[in-house]
C-alpha cells in the first residue's frame, strides 16, 4: 500500500510540478521528511527493546 501510494505521489507531483510550481515540491518535502523520520523511529524501535 504504501509503496504504491508513494509511487502514484511521485508521479503527480512530476506532473504537478508544471502547474502547481511550489505547491507540489513542498507537498514531496513534507512526504519525504515524514517517511525519514518514521524509519527512525522504527530503527531506534528494533535497536532498543
Amino acid at each position: 500500500m504504501h509503496r504504491r501510494d508513494a509511487i502514484k505521489g511521485q508521479r503527480y507531483a512530476r506532473r504537478g510540478e508544471a502547474v502547481r510550481g511550489d505547491v507540489s515540491t513542498q507537498s514531496m518535502k513534507q512526504r519525504r521528511a515524514w517517511k525519514l523520520a518514521r524509519g527512525q523511529q522504527r530503527r531506534k524501535g528494533e535497536r532498543e527493546p
